[in-house]
């Protein structure tokens, strides 16, 4: 056998070794994938046994309130292609009495994998925040964030803007800037948006500018609807403390305990007038 044939032989066999090689390791990393989602469908269901749900209904005592209401003059009229905006601060259904926009937290420990309910765990999928400026109005009043999540404040008034974030507790870094009728967006970066807490947003230029970040696990937060109704889904069960804030009216703490595969109900949470 001449030494090219020899040679050839050789790399021929060498070329099959390595196909069986990748053959098997493919199938051995087909196997391993497997066995991880029946491991994580086998977590999931646990979790899904061991867990409930929270439901409620924020309303207001008493006659609901006319909405507060600021009229625009000169230029500002001009640039915000209105007469007059309406706050949102106290926004009460004259039907149900419900309260929209109330602020609902579970503010204890959840899953293992952090060591708050607030920060996510491992593995949460974090979707960007985005908040318009719409006629001189924050659009939406109220949005949860995720912990570390960049925020991005749009311009479609395409007029000068300022965005001035107040952390209400203080463990955020405050951000004051400016925007140019130009600026398209502003983006706060996720490192001014860390830490779980409530964060007031207002425009220094149009001063009744207001809404509100909730820096939060958005497992562990719902806004309430137009009727104040709310609903908090895969909790687990046991004691929660639970914060229930209303910009205007205050804050209501409760204790509430999640029975697993059924949702508590705590009824109606009523503010009254200040």
């Amino acid at each position: 056998m001449s030494r090219a044939s020899s040679t050839f032989r050789a790399a021929t066999v060498r070329e099959r070794s390595f196909g069986r090689l990748l053959t098997r390791a493919a199938r051995i990393a087909s196997y391993s994938r497997r066995v991880a989602l029946c491991l994580l469908l086998c977590a999931l269901a646990a979790e899904a046994a061991e867990s409930g749900a929270l439901k409620g209904c924020v309303k207001y005592k008493g006659d609901p309130p006319p909405p507060q209401v600021t009229k625009l003059e000169g230029h500002h009229r001009t640039d915000c292609q209105c007469e007059e905006i309406v706050s949102e601060a106290l926004v009460v259904d004259k039907a149900t009495r419900g309260i929209r926009w109330a602020i609902v937290r579970i503010m204890d420990a959840g899953p293992a994998g952090t060591d708050s309910q607030s920060r996510p765990r491992s593995g949460l999928v974090s979707v960007p925040a985005v908040m318009d400026q719409i006629k001189c109005t924050f659009v939406p009043h109220v949005i949860i964030v995720t912990p570390g999540t960049e925020l991005t404040v749009l311009n479609s008034d395409k007029i000068p803007h300022n965005v001035h974030t107040v952390p209400l507790d203080g463990l955020n870094t405050p951000v004051n800037r400016m925007m140019a009728a130009t600026d398209e967006k502003l983006v706060l970066k996720g490192r001014c948006l860390s830490e779980p807490e409530l964060i007031q947003v207002q425009c220094d230029i149009h001063t009744w500018m207001r809404a509100y970040l909730v820096v939060h696990d958005p497992r562990r937060a719902a806004l309430s609807n137009s009727d104040g109704t709310f609903e908090i889904k895969d909790l687990p069960a046991g004691k929660h403390k639970v914060s229930v804030f209303q910009e205007t009216l205050g804050e209501q703490n409760l204790e509430v305990e999640i029975k697993a595969v059924q949702t508590t109900d705590v009824g109606e949470i009523v503010f009254k007038a200040k």
